[in-house]
């Protein structure tokens, strides 16, 4: 049997690297070129997180501010990361569910169609439990969080949303097909 421990001194490695990684702070076709794939979406989510800064009070206005591509990449980036980590329930709770018109549109304008329909649905049902995910939202403690878990029924979106695959890969081919609506 292999050896599984973790091997800690690669996660240490892996750490400092992203630590030392490039912030991008202006973005034009040529540092995009630039840019191996597997670094170009962080690249594009930094550039994001540097412009809102420490201002998550305007972070809706901010983003909407920036380029429909650039918002498209970051808003999916972000939803994607969400509903992987602890699902629908988790993207609505936190701010980043503020921005679930822009990401279906986002997604549509990817080709992502599948994950479009699957984050309206997922829109509808929180529409529709009302008063009831209000109650949990209102109370904005970790408990009423947790228990707003017993409640919701996007569950089986989450698994749709697994299942619809993977959006680096399409997040990629979007930037790489139009490098000058990346411009900022």
């Amino acid at each position: 049997m292999a050896d599984e421990r973790p091997n800690y001194d690669e996660i240490l490695r892996s750490i400092e690297e992203f630590a030392r990684r490039t912030i991008y702070t202006s973005l034009d076709e040529e540092t995009l070129g630039a840019i191996e794939d597997a670094k170009l979406e962080q690249a594009i989510v930094d550039f994001v997180i540097h412009k809102i800064g420490e201002d998550f009070d305007h972070e809706y206005e901010l983003v909407t501010a920036l380029p429909a591509p650039i918002q498209d990449v970051y808003t999916t980036w972000v939803l994607e990361n969400e509903v992987e980590n602890g699902g629908f329930n988790q993207y609505f709770w936190n701010s980043s569910g503020q921005f679930a018109e822009e990401v279906s549109a986002g997604l549509d304008r990817m080709e992502a169609h599948a994950h479009a329909d699957i984050v309206r649905n997922a829109m509808n049902t929180i529409l529709a439990a009302g008063e009831a995910w209000g109650k949990f939202r209102r109370t904005g403690t970790l408990e009423a969080f947790s228990g707003s878990y017993d409640e919701s029924t996007l569950a089986e979106l989450d698994r749709a949303f697994e299942e619809a695959g993977p959006l680096s890969p399409l997040r990629i081919r979007y930037i790489r097909r139009r490098p000058s609506a990346f411009v900022a």
